[in-house]
């Protein structure tokens, strides 16, 4: 399916990237754990945020856990236990808001037990576009993409703005994944996209990214 793909994507470029013996920080190299964050479902560090982790043979010793630990806040730890033949990643949930940091820890298969950091960010946008179209344009009544990062990963806490009026999102929501229907009475030309998270419509600095441009053409 065309948008797991992409979020594959995403994550073997993580997983791709150098590579440290032991337990490290985000402010040196990154050691080889793929990871995508959410954003949370609640705003004020009431929430839960949801991140996936990679799984597969390549990225973690199996059987094996993974450890979640939110740095910035005193709330319980979380741990997954990934067993032979798994899936190519887990899905985990920490209590957390944006800002807060998250220490993801494993034992990876060549670089032995490692550790990375991974912030919470804000909803970023990367693309909106059409997912069955090879161009970055979207199209009135039809479905549409949204690639970035940090969006809530439980249903009803994401809302996708339309030249700032709220429309309803489609389908599960991941941490790099939004779908949205384009209104049918939108016109030609360009508009533009915000995505906020926990649940606040884009009325709280913080839970809101930036807008981001796209162009809507005819069929």
């Amino acid at each position: 399916m065309k948008p797991f793909s992409l979020l594959t994507m995403a994550l073997v470029t993580v997983a791709a990237a150098a590579c440290n013996n032991g337990d490290v920080t985000k402010n040196q190299t990154v050691p080889p754990i793929a990871g995508v964050v959410g954003g949370p479902d609640q705003s004020g560090g009431a929430g839960q945020v949801g991140m996936e982790i990679g799984a597969d043979e390549g990225s973690i010793v199996t059987p094996g856990a993974i450890l979640l630990e939110n740095l910035s806040r005193d709330v319980e730890d979380v741990v997954t236990e990934v067993p032979d033949g798994g899936s190519e990643f887990v899905f985990m949930k920490i209590a957390a808001d944006v800002g807060d940091e998250l220490q993801v820890s494993l034992d990876h298969p060549e670089e032995g037990h490692v550790s990375r950091v991974f912030e919470v960010g804000p909803p970023e946008i990367d693309e909106v576009r059409d997912p069955e179209g090879p161009e970055p344009v979207i199209h009135a009544g039809l479905p549409a993409q949204i690639n970035g990062s940090g969006f809530c990963t439980l249903g009803g806490c994401n809302a996708v703005l339309f030249d700032s009026t709220v429309v309803a999102t489609n389908e599960e929501p991941r941490p790099g994944l939004l779908f949205f229907t384009v209104p049918a009475g939108a016109a030609l030309g360009n508009h533009t996209i915000r995505v906020a998270t926990a649940g606040t419509e884009g009325n709280s600095e913080g839970y809101v990214s930036d807008a981001f441009t796209v162009t809507l053409t005819a069929p």
